[in-house]
Formats: structure tokens, sequence, C-alpha cells
């Protein structure tokens, strides 16, 4: 869920988790993936590719390229999605 249109009333009483909690050092399959395809460029979209893409992942481990495009609706300014898409399969390898 994107944080910037669910008031913090929706989650009382949930458990969220934030980019930071994924992992205290950058070891997440996703963070690692985001890593080694050099997905970011401006970073401005970041948080919310990797949230959503880690969302797809527990969901559908290994994702088809349509489930990804399901998924994946952030916007990147940067039009980085083929690099986003090699990420996702890479961490679906992880």
């Amino acid at each position: 869920m994107r944080s910037c249109v669910l008031p913090v009333s929706a989650v009382a009483g949930k458990r969220v988790t934030t980019i930071e909690a994924l992992s205290p050092n950058r070891s997440h399959p996703v963070q690692q993936a985001w890593i080694d395809k050099d997905v970011p460029q401006c970073g401005y979209c970041q948080s919310g590719m990797v949230m959503a893409a880690a969302a797809l992942l527990q969901a559908h481990p290994k994702p088809t390229d349509e489930q990804i495009d399901q998924a994946m609706t952030n916007l990147c300014r940067c039009a980085t999605y083929h690099r986003i898409r090699e990420a996702i399969h890479a961490a679906a390898q992880y």
C-alpha cells in the first residue's frame, strides 16, 4: 500500500514494513538486485519501487513479466523500467 494515499489511522494496530525494515545492511534480495542491476538514476521513486517489488515477490516468488507489469505501477521519471524488471527477476533467483 502506498503511504501517500493511506491515512495513518488505517494502519492502527497493524504491522507496517518500511524500506528501512527490509534489512539493516541492504542485504534483502530486492535491494541487492537493485544495486547489482544499477537500477536507480535519480532515486526519486526507488523506495516505492523496492517496496512494490518486495511485495510482489512475497506474493509471487517467481513472477512472470505480466505479473511484474501489473504489480509495478509506480512511475519512474528516469524510465528505468527494463532494469527494474531485470532486477525483479534477479531477486527471484536469490
